[in-house]
């Protein structure tokens, strides 16, 4: 009897136990999908076969993963951040389709061990390591798991692009160098689209820029697009899902022959570049890969920084890799087979080809531009995981994104997080759909503050004729994307996308912030038009709030010209910065223009009084170790003075007698700022001005058809020649540019 009643008991709660596991089975169905630890068929397909690991030791692995865990966490504690690597790199393989699991040992590489090196390289080294490790890996095993995407987004956007790290500099400047070497510097201008070229042109009082126009910039990372969709597109792919799965990495034998059927002139081209070989003979591996792309791009990094790239200290194996030395011969080889034969290699985009044939029609004449565009498909696919298609889509959506900014990467993902979250999560209220949408905007954000970039990387053997140099700007160009973001918030907070327990109280205060903020750079930037429009919209939607400072002080009140300048006097930050580089930049602009030095000086007098406030009230202290530089820290003045005397010496808008006007009263400036350089910064900035110069001024004296006696335009600095003799075993005379190169 007693047997049979425990019996009864155990059916009892057996019956229970089932019918309790059957009730919470959609509870947790729900919970499995929201949080995306759900089978994903495509991803299945392609796991890494060491995830069966995982799943044959079945409950045993929660029991392995804890332990493990733990371990991990006690090697990083005591530094042994190897070990500790190698431990996440097997929770990973037992989780793979956790995004909890990728996301805290990304985001600890990143943050926690890399901040335990004391090294910029080493540091780098880990953060880049935990960037690669979500993106590459976590996200592709986990295409739905938004907490991925806005970690990611925040790494770059906070790490990479904010100023908490002290090696923040050193990473902006390997990540602008990566980038520039696979998609080049983007075209800043616009023209027509190609819808309303030729017979289809408006007229003068049709023509609306924002219609009829579009960004080259968005135009060139289109070309890439159009060789994904054409060349790697998996069959059968939706257009709207935006994954780098959805393409193959590498060509098809059948994609080759398309590719050179459509291009022709190019097959003799890539077995050319496959048969180069290094000094020692050895096979250098180039071809249809990425190997090629960054080969040929650090070559031309080099050359459109305005270094003399004969030079063999400049082109290197340090700078550019011994494959990126036999490119360069290759490019700039001046005799094929036939001792008389020439050749003219385009790699830009909009160079009318058939234009550059004509005019030489004794040249063979070889368009590089599709090959390096499938390279880049091929290399943003396989290398980094982006979808080209969904890049162009971000800036057609957010305007002209400069991709070497890790901000724009933010955007990527950040956005595309979002958009995920929209089709896949349940609850939008969670705070991993609210927080990436939050670090789209704060992207950019930072885009528009800091989007516009210029870069001259390092060449070491040079010395400080050598030395690298990055300089932001504001890009007004992304102000317009924030503000519509901004909108498309509310208008999912209105809808009660974000749950009931969030509110508009901390967008309003950002958006109210950015108002000012883009009345402030719209205005240095002589866009008056628009600093008004900014203003009249500051003004109507927080004039009367009685929760703004601004509005209490009654700032709003005040004429557009007086509101900038209680603006600079109470935000000395980025404005400040961006007010700096306003001045010295119209000094060169607007003082030769107007055709008086007076103006140009007070211009120029106007950045170094605001310099020295800068540096006065906000400016920190660099801390002993020369690596590190201050988070706030700005060039010495003579540099950027230098940086923006190139810049317009380099500018295609001024014709050579117009920078010969520049060159006579503009180097009186250089000198003035070198004069006033501490001692332990000062350089020969006059000397090097003179030396840069002459790239791109034999350049552009080509291209006009001038004779060599140009040079008589731009005299030369007194004391130039003997420096240059002093100097000559680091510097070589810059060689003209060949046309169309």
């Amino acid at each position: 009897m007693h047997d049979r009643l425990i019996q009864s008991v155990a059916l009892v709660l057996l019956a229970a136990g089932l019918l309790g596991a059957f009730l919470m089975t959609p509870s947790i169905n729900r919970e499995r999908v929201e949080r995306q630890i759900t089978y994903d068929i495509e991803v299945g397909d392609s796991a890494n076969p060491a995830y069966a690991f995982g799943e044959a030791l079945g409950s045993f692995r929660g029991i392995l993963v804890n332990i493990t865990w733990q371990r991990a966490e006690d090697l990083k504690q005591k530094g042994k951040f190897h070990e500790a690597n190698q431990l996440a790199e097997f929770i990973t393989t037992l989780q793979p389709r956790y995004p909890e699991a990728w996301n805290f040992h990304g985001w600890n590489m990143a943050y926690n061990i890399s901040v335990k090196c004391k090294t910029k390289e080493e540091r780098w080294d880990w953060v880049q390591k935990g960037m690669a490790l979500i993106r590459d890996r976590g996200i592709p095993n986990n295409p739905n798991g938004v907490v991925l995407y806005r970690s990611l987004g925040w790494i770059l956007g906070h790490k990479m692009a904010g100023q908490t790290d002290d090696f923040h500099w050193y990473y902006k400047e390997r990540w602008i160098d990566t980038w520039q070497t696979i998609l080049g510097p983007p075209d800043p201008d616009r023209r027509l689209k190609a819808e309303y070229r030729g017979e289809n042109a408006p007229t003068q009082e049709e023509f609306d820029p924002l219609v009829h126009t579009e960004w080259r910039a968005t135009e060139q990372m289109r070309a890439v697009e159009r060789m994904a969709d054409t060349y790697l597109r998996r069959p059968g792919r939706p257009d709207d899902d935006y994954n780098a799965s959805n393409y193959f990495e590498n060509l098809s034998a059948d994609a080759r022959a398309r590719f050179f059927q459509a291009y022709p002139d190019l097959e003799p081209v890539v077995r050319e570049l496959e048969a180069l070989t290094g000094p020692g003979g050895e096979e250098l591996g180039l071809g249809l890969n990425g190997k090629t792309l960054r080969a040929l791009g650090r070559v031309m990094l080099y050359r459109d920084a305005g270094y003399p790239i004969d030079n063999p200290a400049v082109i290197s194996s340090e700078t550019v890799g011994i494959e990126g030395v036999a490119v360069k011969a290759w490019l700039y080889q001046q005799e094929l087979a036939d001792p008389t034969a020439q050749r003219i290699i385009i790699d830009r985009p909009f160079i009318d080809v058939d234009r550059v044939r004509e005019r030489f029609p004794d040249v063979e004449v070889i368009n590089l531009v599709p090959l390096l565009d499938l390279l880049r498909a091929q290399t943003l696919i396989a290398d980094y995981h982006m979808d080209p298609a969904y890049m162009v889509a971000c800036m057609e959506r957010f305007g002209p994104i400069d991709w070497r900014h890790p901000s724009a990467h933010s955007v990527y993902w950040t956005a595309l997080g979002t958009l995920r979250a929209k089709r896949w999560t349940q609850d939008k209220g969670r705070v991993d759909f609210i927080n990436a949408n939050r670090a789209t905007i704060h992207a950019l954000q930072d885009l528009a503050r800091y989007g516009k970039i210029a870069y001259r990387p390092e060449v070491e053997a040079l010395g400080p004729f050598g030395e690298s140099r990055i300089h932001y700007a504001a890009d007004t160009r992304m102000i317009p994307a924030y503000e519509r973001a901004v909108v498309q918030t509310r208008e999912m907070f209105e809808r009660g996308d974000f749950g009931e327990t969030h509110n508009l109280d901390t967008y309003n205060r950002g958006h109210e912030n950015f108002l000012q903020a883009a009345v402030v750079l719209y205005y240095f930037d002589g866009d008056e038009a628009n600093a008004r429009k900014y203003f009249q919209m500051a003004q109507d939607e927080y004039g009367q709030d009685p929760d703004s400072v601004v509005a209490g002080d009654g700032d709003y009140n005040l004429r557009l010209a007086d509101f900038v300048r209680a603006r600079m006097e109470d935000e000395l930050g980025f404005q400040a910065i961006e007010m700096i580089q306003f001045w010295i930049r119209e000094a060169f602009r607007r003082g030769i223009a107007s055709r008086n030095p007076n103006e140009m000086r007070r211009y120029f007098d106007q950045g170094k009084a605001a310099y020295d406030s800068f540096l006065k009230e906000r400016q920190t202290e660099r801390k002993n170790d020369a690596d590190v530089q201050g988070r706030q820290n700005l060039p010495p003045f003579g540099d950027l003075v230098l940086f923006y005397f190139l810049d317009a010496m380099a500018d295609p808008g001024f014709t050579l007698p117009q920078k010969s006007s520049i060159w006579r009263e503009g180097a009186q400036l250089v000198a003035i700022a070198e004069a006033d350089m501490k001692p332990e910064e000062r350089r020969p900035l006059l000397f090097l001005s003179y030396w840069q110069i002459q790239p791109p001024l034999n350049q552009q004296a080509q291209a006009a058809g001038w004779a060599d006696g140009w040079q008589v335009l731009f005299p030369e600095p007194r004391g130039y020649r003997e420096w240059y003799e002093l100097n000559q075993q680091q510097l070589q005379p810059p060689s003209p540019v060949r046309p169309g190169g």
